[in-house]
């Protein structure tokens, strides 16, 4: 599937967010884009846009330092942090408000 100039300016503009999980512990980090899994099938993931989440590689896939990664165990990361639908949800509606306000911002 082609990535469409829509679904990269705001994968760009959720990167530049920084981490989810860091964030809400105070801290910043860098940022890859997660596709949630909550409600998907087997092997389906989530759109770009509204389904996505920015996780640094901690909380995402491997897990050092201690962070808690999604890929590792989902369950305790959903309890640990909340709703995956959710999360994206607000970062859609924070960016929609953002694009709003200032069309040409990027991050």
């Amino acid at each position: 599937n082609q990535v469409t100039k829509e679904e990269r300016d705001y994968l760009g503009k959720l990167a530049t967010m920084g981490c989810y999980c860091c964030r809400t512990e105070g801290n910043e980090s860098p940022a890859l884009i997660h596709h949630i899994r909550e409600g998907m099938g087997m092997g389906q993931r989530a759109s770009h846009i509204g389904g996505t989440i920015p996780l640094c590689y901690a909380h995402h896939q491997s897990g050092e330092h201690g962070a808690l990664a999604f890929h590792r165990s989902p369950k305790l990361w959903r309890e640990k942090y909340g709703s995956e639908k959710e999360i994206a949800q607000g970062y859609y509606e924070l960016i929609q408000k953002l694009n709003q306000e200032n069309p040409k911002w990027n991050g």
